[in-house]
């Protein structure tokens, strides 16, 4: 037990807060698909009363497309630790990478369709390529990756909105399959429902978003070569959080704004909802980084406030996927059933008990054991197979 506690003083206390943090984000994007819709996670029912949509708005404005951003500069920032500099690593890296795959596969059959691990696995892989570059290569391919990314999204953006001038989108009223199921089905017939979503969502998320997840990537990595997240890194925390809330916040608020109150509407337009998450996903690295600073401001001069939350980023791959089966038990017909029949302002609440709920767990689970439980079945397939 000491010898768990010295190597927690060696870990660097700002990653794991971050990561902690980041868990928050995911699941208040993450348990709309499990409570209310689990094709586009809020829908104009959900929405309905004043403080629905508040809880909507927020969640748009401060959280969806910045906590995977936020994640993913924090998976590129751990490469560096694995690969320690090392050409010799990368077999280990690469070992990492498929685990994360196969955690994936598990986690998007079984719980949850929008799985990132599988991306994560899959872009881990094609980062190994970059590792070893100068820190110049690092800074532009990661530039190229944000503007191919993001010119992706608006051309098709673009081209929605003048298909929808042009000719009209009918909405054609159809349950999803998983959403039928969710009501009345039992957890066997989830599964195939399931895939049916991963398979029209994964292509986007590969193609479309894995752009901004490499650029993130790229940047942690270049970000853990100079330590920028130990003490007196080399961050201005201040300029960054200037320019996070004083001009990324508005620029969410916009995106949130408009994409709420598109949604809200009985017959919304596919177009605006496109643009509207195409312009939030171009700005959301501005918020992301005034997070970071705000973060890295408290572990440096507010600690006991934020440093709680590093417990779970030292198990986030297990808090993860237990947040998955939470939401699949809460809201499934196999569990408690609760799926359309709660307030989303509700589901908002639950979503932050549930983090806070497995944080706790994290922390008694660390006062006698040195990894999490899913962690130490990662770390054990690297080590078998490196």
């Amino acid at each position: 037990m000491n010898s768990a506690k010295d190597k927690v003083v060696h870990r660097e206390l700002a990653p794991d807060v971050l990561r902690g943090f980041a868990l928050l984000g995911i699941i208040l994007v993450n348990i709309g698909y499990f409570a209310v819709n689990s094709e586009n996670s809020i829908n104009a029912e959900a929405l309905a009363g004043a403080s629905n949509w508040w809880a909507g708005f927020l969640v748009w404005m401060l959280a969806q497309g910045k906590f995977y951003l936020l994640f993913s500069i924090l998976f590129g920032y751990s490469s560096h630790y694995v690969i320690k500099g090392e050409k010799g690593n990368r077999k280990r890296w690469r070992m990492r990478a498929l685990g994360l795959i196969l955690f994936g596969i598990l986690h998007f059959t079984l719980l949850w369709h929008g799985d990132i691990l599988f991306v994560y696995g899959v872009f881990a892989l094609l980062l190994t390529w970059f590792l070893f570059k100068s820190d110049r290569a690092l800074k532009i391919w990661s530039w190229v990756f944000y503007f191919v990314a993001s010119t992706i999204l608006t051309l098709l953006a673009l081209l929605l909105w003048f298909v929808e001038v042009t000719f009209g989108i009918e909405e054609v009223s159809q349950a999803v399959a998983l959403d039928v199921v969710m009501q009345s089905g039992t957890y066997s017939e989830s599964i195939p429902a399931r895939l049916e979503l991963w398979v029209m969502f994964a292509p986007i998320v590969l193609f479309v978003q894995g752009g901004f997840v490499l650029m993130m990537f790229l940047l942690g990595a270049y970000l853990a070569r100079h330590n920028a997240f130990s003490t007196n890194g080399f961050l201005n925390y201040r300029k960054l959080m200037i320019y996070g809330f004083g001009l990324g916040l508005p620029l969410q608020g916009l995106s949130a704004f408009i994409g709420i109150n598109n949604l809200a509407l009985e017959a919304p337009s596919q177009a605006t909802y496109l643009g509207s998450t195409v312009f939030g996903f171009a700005t959301a690295p501005l918020l992301t980084f005034g997070l970071i600073g705000l973060i890295l401001w408290l572990v440096e001069n507010r600690v006991k406030t934020v440093e709680w939350m590093s417990y779970g980023g030292r198990m986030s791959l297990t808090i993860y996927i237990s947040q998955s089966v939470f939401m699949s038990f809460i809201f499934g017909h196999w569990g408690l059933g609760l799926f359309q029949k709660i307030d989303y302002w509700l589901v908002i609440v639950m979503a932050i008990v549930i983090w806070l709920v497995l944080v706790g767990f994290a922390k008694v689970w660390f006062s006698k054991y040195k990894q999490g439980p899913l962690e130490r079945v990662l770390t054990g397939f690297v080590r078998r197979f490196s």
